[in-house]
C-alpha cells in the first residue's frame, strides 16, 4: 500500500509483490476503503490517473507526444531502459472482469452520444468506469 503525493518508481515492488495499492493522498475514510478492497468486499473501479515512469530519471512520458510529432531520442530509447512507461494512465487491476458489446457513437447537433452494453463477468457485484477519450485532430502547420 502506498500513500504518497510524487510519482514512485515500482521496479523493486513490482518484482517482489504481486499488486500495488496506490493510495495518494487519502482522507479521513481512506483506512476503511483500503481495508474494504484488500478484503475483497469492493471491488475498486477507479484507474491509474497518470502515467508512471520505469526508472525515478526517466523523463516525463506524457499522451500528446507522438500526435505531436515530438519524439524525445532519434532512436526511441533511453540508454537503459524503452520508451514506454511503466504503468501507462488508466492502467488498473480488479477482481472482476468486464466485457464489452454493442459500442454505438452517434453524432448529434450538441456532440457524441456513446452507448455501450457491459456485462460483469465476475463472481461478484462490481462498478466499471467506462473511459472515453476525444483529441483535437492536429495539422501540420496547426499552432493552436
Amino acid at each position: 500500500m502506498l500513500c504518497n503525493a510524487r510519482l514512485p518508481e515500482l521496479s523493486y515492488e513490482s518484482q517482489y509483490m504481486d499488486a500495488v495499492l496506490e493510495g495518494w493522498k487519502l482522507g479521513m475514510e481512506g483506512a476503511s476503503a483500503i481495508a474494504q478492497v484488500l478484503f475483497g468486499d469492493y471491488n475498486p473501479a477507479s484507474r491509474l490517473l497518470v502515467t508512471l515512469p520505469k526508472r525515478s530519471g526517466q523523463l516525463l512520458i506524457y499522451y500528446l507526444q507522438h500526435l505531436m510529432d515530438k519524439k524525445q531520442f532519434l532512436r526511441n530509447s533511453y540508454l537503459e531502459v524503452d520508451l514506454n512507461p511503466f504503468y501507462a494512465f488508466g492502467y488498473r487491476l480488479s477482481y472482476l472482469t468486464f466485457k464489452y458489446e454493442d459500442v454505438h457513437m452517434t453524432k448529434e447537433q450538441n456532440g457524441i452520444k456513446v452507448r455501450v452494453t457491459i456485462y460483469n463477468e465476475g463472481s461478484y457485484d462490481g462498478e466499471e468506469v467506462v473511459q472515453v477519450y476525444v483529441r483535437k485532430r492536429f495539422y501540420i502547420g496547426d499552432t493552436a
